[in-house]
């Protein structure tokens, strides 16, 4: 009897975020307690997080991060905008370990990484003139808001996230200023915008920033969000279209850096006409190929009536509401668009508890599941798997039988390994990788060139850094047992490190797996370690030693000059590396490999 072709749920779906922005509640001094929104949603075990950059109370951690005793402003504007590039690079590199140090949740899989950084620079659009004694608070408050976008893009950038969500700022007049009607006040503050948008990218400072190599392609994309209500400029999709227009016509390449943040519970708060609701209204206007091809990142959220109370999806609307919304973004993963992030982010500004924001982002996983299958009809049968190109490593915990075997039961044993084991996910979730599988006594880390802004160097570098480290983890863990070292000091660590594409689905029954013909090269390759370089190493040098492999595609990453000395050993960050020629990787063909010693 053959059993029922059940409904498939798509290989390819949205991801869902966190935004760190909600409301942390007293129920412990909070302000002992580094970025407690983070914090609390990574106890929580959430995976991705749009970043809110950042909170007043915040303010402290990221002082102590860019190396300041004390900040000179309690302005998280006026802090943002006087980071130096040093500064910025050192808070990166905290919020990277950050992630790796607190996330509790399964350390196989994706890691907790950061999808995009939210931001609240209002004042980017503020007109102001000089007066005789120099610029106005309203024009400081304007450039200021330049300088923090740019620097916002730029730790964005750091962190491998490729989305900055802004908001357009006011359409009315500030106290300060000239009182204006409003339809002036618009255009005029429309007009600041684009100059502050082109500003942003193309002034001195900009260049300096970003790097004279560095094209603007490769920067993330800024993201406006609509806000509702007469008091924001950008307040429908009718508004950012004015914009976007404008802003290609002062300087198109500008403009293509300049996308949508769609946030739901915004859309349902708009003005609609005669016939249509206000998001009725707003989809209709997505729904033309032109906007969905301007999408770059989407928000999902509840309202009672007023953005400040926002509640969990399901409480207030419901699925019917949410569903055109969560299919659209079904097609612009399924359909990929070149612009949409491929994640729905969940925002809890008012929400006291966390819980009830993990229970928002299951719900919107299960949402997003059931419209895919009403969407079936975007399926294309024959549409190739989005592959996800970067460097792979595969380490293989050699003789990890004598954690087993060592004195102590097998329960005290299996307790060490799965803490080396441990260890070593943590290390190259801090390298901006994802372990993907366990095999028992080892591990397939993937680092995705997405998460690196393309760079592939960068990429390459992260992850032989990310084999030295973990190649240390396994020398430090045989020196945590002295005792038993006469058992242990045999333990050794392969390593196969290869440059290719593998597939993961973020959806459907196999989510999160990792397939593709570049995994098993890598897994030949770490195999060939053990088979060819490990027994011709003498017996004394293997103690606690670390063997890699890594294929020509992945040297030509690494070093790209490599060439021009095929024949002598080369020299990486203090490791040689041995060309050792063509190998049978066993059915797949021989692959030119070289081999060290970290």
């Amino acid at each position: 009897m053959s059993l029922p072709a059940p409904t498939q749920v798509p290989s390819t779906l949205p991801q869902v975020s966190l935004i760190s922005s909600w409301f942390v509640p007293p129920l412990i001094d909070w302000k002992k307690r580094d970025l407690p929104a983070l914090r609390h949603a990574l106890d929580q075990q959430i995976l991705f997080h749009d970043l809110y950059f950042l909170h007043p109370a915040d303010l402290a951690w990221y002082a102590a991060a860019a190396g300041m005793q004390n900040p000179e402003t309690e302005s998280p504007l006026e802090f943002v905008a006087h980071l130096t590039p040093g500064q910025l690079d050192r808070i990166a590199a905290a919020l990277t370990q950050y992630l790796a140090q607190h996330y509790q949740g399964r350390l196989i899989g994706p890691r907790p990484r950061f999808t995009a950084l939210a931001t609240y620079w209002p004042s980017i659009n503020a007109p102001g003139t000089d007066t005789p004694t120099g610029a106005s608070p309203v024009r400081h408050r304007r450039e200021s808001s330049v300088k923090a976008v740019r620097n916002s893009l730029y730790l964005a950038m750091k962190l491998g996230c490729h989305r900055v969500e802004i908001v357009g700022g006011s359409a009315l007049p500030d106290h300060e200023e000239t009182p204006q009607n409003p339809e002036e006040a618009i255009k005029q503050r429309r007009s600041v915008l684009v100059q502050s948008l082109c500003e942003v990218f193309t002034a001195p400072e900009a260049r300096e920033l970003f790097g004279p190599a560095t094209t603007l392609g490769r920067l993330p994309k800024l993201c406006m969000e609509i806000e509702p209500g007469v008091c924001f400029l950008l307040n429908n999709v009718a508004a950012f279209i004015a914009l976007h227009q404008e802003l290609t016509t002062a300087d198109s390449e500008v403009a293509s850096q300049v996308l949508l943040n769609i946030d739901v519970a915004h859309m349902m708060l708009t003005d609609g006409d005669a016939t249509h609701s206000g998001a009725e209204l707003q989809l209709a206007q997505l729904q033309e190929p032109r906007m969905k091809k301007l999408i770059g990142h989407m928000h999902i959220s509840d309202h009672a009536r007023s953005h400040a109370s926002d509640l969990t999806p399901g409480t207030y609307h419901f699925y019917t509401d949410f569903a055109p919304w969560l299919k659209l973004a079904v097609e612009l993963t399924q359909q990929p668009h070149p612009h949409f992030s491929g994640i729905i982010a969940v925002e809890m500004e008012a929400c006291a508890d966390i819980h009830e924001a993990a229970r928002a982002i299951g719900r919107t996983r299960r949402w997003i599941q059931h419209a895919s299958k009403e969407c079936a009809t975007l399926q294309q049968p024959e549409q190739p798997a989005q592959l996800s190109e970067g460097a792979i490593i595969v380490f293989d915990i050699g003789n990890s039988t004598a954690c087993l075997t060592a004195k102590g039961s097998l329960e005290q044993g299996a307790k060490r390994l799965e803490k080396l084991v441990s260890d070593m996910c943590r290390v190259i979730h801090a390298g901006k990788g994802s372990a993907w599988s366990f095999t028992g006594d080892g591990l397939i880390a993937h680092f995705d060139l997405q998460h690196f802004l393309n760079d592939t160097a960068e990429v390459a570098a992260s992850a032989f850094r990310t084999c030295q480290q973990l190649a240390q983890e396994a020398r430090d863990f045989v020196l945590k047992y002295p005792d038993e070292m006469q058992s242990l000091e045999a333990l050794t660590i392969r390593f196969g490190m290869h440059w290719g594409r593998i597939f993961v689905p973020t959806g459907g029954s196999l989510r999160f797996e990792a397939f593709g013909r570049d995994v098993v090269i890598t897994c030949r390759a770490c195999d060939f370690v053990s088979k060819v370089i490990e027994p011709a190493t003498p017996e004394n040098e293997r103690a606690a030693c670390s063997l890699g492999s890594m294929t020509e595609g992945f040297l030509d990453q690494l070093i790209p000059a490599h060439r021009s000395t095929p024949d002598g050993p080369l020299d990486y960050s203090g490791t040689r590396i041995k060309r050792h020629g063509p190998a049978d990787l066993k059915g797949l063909g021989k692959q030119t490999l070289y081999v060290c010693s970290l």
